[in-house]
């Protein structure tokens, strides 16, 4: 017998008995349903899950706990970047001739940047392989529980604290080299917090997953810098790195936002946040809010980047053709013809290059 996203309803908002009666009457009476604010209600049913008294809090506080199991994966993770940042990349990169002969002359803070960034891009593709595994077995790991849990979504979080911690080492060996040192501890500390907390309450791993989607820019990312310092500016895999480092940023940091949200208005819809600690909550929203605002900010910078050499391109191409343009709309084809791109986006041309 099947057991779906209804039956869970059903299940989850009977389970308190009496207590959570009202649950029930506001999903299943019509009247009272057309009759009353449904966000009021949720609201309600959220704080009466959750309030309540101290004693109800201090149960939730004394459930929380982090097994020595998971401690023990932390540390062999970390351990494991860490002996991948400081030996097993640069014993490596020895022995690749481009990278070889970029290292000559590099001091040694710039060498450890590169060899970093090896272990950033391994890292992004163990967790994307343990997050997309995961969702994809959707019979073992429900969106709309809480409390779903899945062993290779478990492994991706461990994977990501355990390179965190590692790469705590190494912004503090690089603090005089990155200016932006104090942004990357405070970014760590958060994502740590998280990580933690989803362990430690064994709630919202879900919406946790959704989030590490995003590492999937981060490979094309480091990418790019690393074909800068290989002076490859110019090389055709540069330029397809660009349009993978955008697509996938639109893909996996923009339009994951409305996922994360949606399913954490289910779970304050269903009171499901009522179990989970005030510390867990508050980092999820905070941070939630946080980071989309920075990824929509990073995502304009993006664009506007691309727009830019789209635009160096197509000048380019009008110095390389002998034909000089005249005011004449028949001298361009109707489908690439600016003007008709201007008419149907009610633009200018001048407003538009502006």
């Amino acid at each position: 017998m099947s057991f779906g996203k209804e039956d869970y309803d059903k299940q989850y908002l009977a389970d308190e008995g009496t207590k959570n009666r009202h649950h029930i009457i506001f999903r299943n009476d019509p009247t009272h349903r057309e009759s009353s604010n449904w966000v009021i209600a949720a609201f309600q049913n959220f704080r009466e899950a959750t309030s309540a008294t101290y004693e109800s809090q201090i149960s939730i506080l004394e459930e929380m706990e982090v097994n020595i199991d998971t401690l023990t994966s932390y540390t062999l993770w970390a351990a494991f970047w860490t002996f991948g940042t400081f030996s097993f990349f640069p014993f490596v990169n020895k022995f690749i001739p481009l990278i070889a002969q970029w290292r000559k002359g590099k001091d040694a803070d710039t060498i450890l940047d590169m060899d970093c960034r090896f272990s950033s891009v391994s890292n992004c593709i163990i967790v994307l392989v343990l997050c997309f595994y995961s969702l994809f077995d959707a019979d073992n790991f429900q969106w709309w529980d809480i409390h779903s849990d899945h062993w290779a979504a478990e492994m991706a979080c461990q994977c990501c604290l355990g390179y965190f911690m590692s790469d705590v080492i190494l912004i503090f060996r690089l603090r005089n080299y990155y200016p932006q040192v104090s942004d990357f501890y405070v970014h760590h500390a958060v994502s740590l917090t998280a990580f933690l907390l989803v362990d430690a309450n064994q709630a919202c791993r879900y919406i946790c997953i959704i989030r590490l989607l995003s590492e999937s820019s981060t490979p094309f990312v480091n990418g790019r810098w690393m074909l800068l310092q290989l002076d490859l500016r110019d090389s055709l895999i540069y330029r397809f790195n660009r349009h993978l480092t955008y697509y996938t940023f639109l893909l996996f940091r923009i339009c994951t936002i409305p996922f994360y949200w949606g399913v954490s208005a289910y779970y304050f819809y269903t009171a499901q946040f009522g179990k989970c600690s005030w510390a867990l909550i508050v980092i999820l929203f905070v941070s939630g809010i946080a980071l989309d605002l920075l990824n929509v900010q990073w995502f304009s910078r993006l664009k506007q980047g691309v727009d830019q050499r789209k635009e160096q391109k197509k000048q380019e191409k009008q110095r390389k053709s002998g034909f000089k343009r005249s005011e004449d709309p028949t001298e361009e084809g109707v489908f690439c013809c600016p003007r008709l791109a201007n008419l149907l986006s009610f633009t200018s041309e001048k407003n538009r290059t502006e």
